[in-house]
């Protein structure tokens, strides 16, 4: 993920987990409306940046989403059409990171590359539960997926020196 996008899902990631924990229920339809704006925005960027296939996909799905938000008649489907996202998307995430970025990390490493992407899962199959304190747990997995994307993005791990004392040598 570029680091563009990354920032949208952090700032997204963020914001979710505010409105789950404050709202509830009623987070439901503005999840949708920001979820649809990012996924159009996202879209817009790649075709922008000649990736054609996936910009169109996004713009797709970005529009729909829009219309499960908007149209009262799909209102009733709009929890699992968000938990279906989400587990669409950590599933995504999960996938590419499996692909591309394992070869030459560290298992923690690794770790922390997934567990953003298992947290948006486990987010979206607790959206098919729409009991009260369902919300509370999703908000505050998102937020700590937010924190967890927001510390990959800016929070570089310090270089350490390696050095290697030599027997027989003295210092001055």
């Amino acid at each position: 993920m570029e680091k563009t996008e990354s920032q949208m899902l952090t700032i997204v990631n963020l914001c979710l987990g505010v409105l789950f924990i404050c709202l509830r229920g009623e987070v439901v339809y503005i999840a949708l409306i920001l979820l649809a704006v990012v996924l159009l925005s996202i879209g817009l960027m790649d075709i922008l940046e000649q990736k054609t296939t996936t910009g169109l996909i996004e713009l797709g799905i970005g529009l729909i989403t829009a219309l499960f938000a908007w149209v009262p008649v799909f209102s009733s489907v709009s929890f699992y059409l968000l938990g279906i996202l989400l587990i669409l998307l950590g599933v995504y995430e999960i996938v590419k990171t499996c692909q591309h970025k394992t070869q030459g990390k560290s298992k923690v490493d690794i770790f922390s590359l997934l567990v953003i992407p298992v947290l948006c899962v486990i987010s979206g199959i607790l959206l098919f539960f729409s009991q009260p304190w369902v919300f509370i747990v999703i908000g505050v997995l998102l937020l700590l997926a937010g924190i967890l994307n927001f510390c990959q993005i800016y929070v570089k791990p310090k270089k350490t020196k390696n050095v290697i004392e030599v027997e027989g040598t003295e210092k001055e």
